[in-house]
């Protein structure tokens, strides 16, 4: 894969809700974090979007579907996407349309935001990106 901006906009993280997390979502979230890694640059943008896959599990469930904008502060704008708990037949394309409505859910939140400036082209060049493997 090759890089095809020259700085981050966008990364993942994830908050598991227990122990048995589904092995496919598991792999799907590596594969996505490491695929983000590839096409951007090491050099943090003035915006970036931290995309928090929360995968329910025994103990923790998401209480929303789809994807929710969070706290922004220091330039990073926290995006949750809920991930319910099973099992799923391409857990790579359904994180994958999480991570493009993470960007959806930026440019909603943005257009309310004057004071920030963000790349939305960038947003989802990287994110379309990520879909195609």
């Amino acid at each position: 894969m090759q890089r095809i901006i020259d700085r981050q906009v966008v990364m993942t993280g994830s908050v598991v809700g227990g122990p048995d997390i589904d092995t496919d979502v598991e792999a799907a979230i590596r594969d996505i974090t490491l695929r983000l890694q590839e096409l951007q640059g090491q050099v943090r943008a003035l915006f970036l979007v931290n995309v928090i896959y929360q995968v329910g599990g025994e103990f923790l469930a998401p209480e929303f579907a789809g994807v929710r904008t969070g706290r922004f502060s220091n330039g990073v704008l926290i995006v949750q996407a809920a991930v319910p708990e099973g099992s799923y037949d391409d857990a790579f394309g359904f994180l994958g349309l999480l991570l493009v409505d993470a960007v959806d859910a930026v440019v909603v939140w943005a257009a309310r935001r004057k004071d920030v400036q963000v790349s939305i082209s960038d947003l989802r060049s990287v994110a379309q990106a990520v879909q195609r493997r």
